[in-house]
């Protein structure tokens, strides 16, 4: 699998999302299920100090419960594009971002791997 050819990925979250008080922003979820186990996340704070590298943390969720059934949770750092392979536990899942809580803005962008 080679996972350079960019028209081999689909863009399935792209959002920015804010507070404006010291309430920290709540988990995201984000819509949809999954088949595809190969993502990449990328994050931005434009407030963020020079010194802050985390973003916070991905995390696969299986079924359909309440509360989540999580299954595996990804540190996500700021200004980078990460790959993540996640554990092939079922042929369906859902995925939640926990941003870190002294972000007080965010934009994330969430890609699967479509290729073979």
């Amino acid at each position: 699998m080679t996972l350079d050819n960019e028209s081999d990925w689909q863009v399935v979250y792209n959002d920015f999302h804010s507070t404006t008080d010291e309430t920290p922003i709540n988990a995201i979820a984000i819509s949809g299920s999954f088949a595809q186990h190969t993502i990449r996340i990328y994050t931005i704070s434009l407030q963020a100090k020079p010194n802050w590298w985390m973003a916070g943390r991905l995390i696969q969720l299986l079924g359909n419960s309440n509360p989540d059934f999580e299954a595996s949770r990804w540190p996500v750092p700021l200004k980078r594009r990460t790959l993540i392979e996640l554990p092939q536990l079922t042929t369906e899942y859902r995925l939640k971002f926990e941003p870190v809580r002294w972000l007080k803005e965010i934009a994330i962008v969430i890609e699967i791997y479509t290729g073979q």
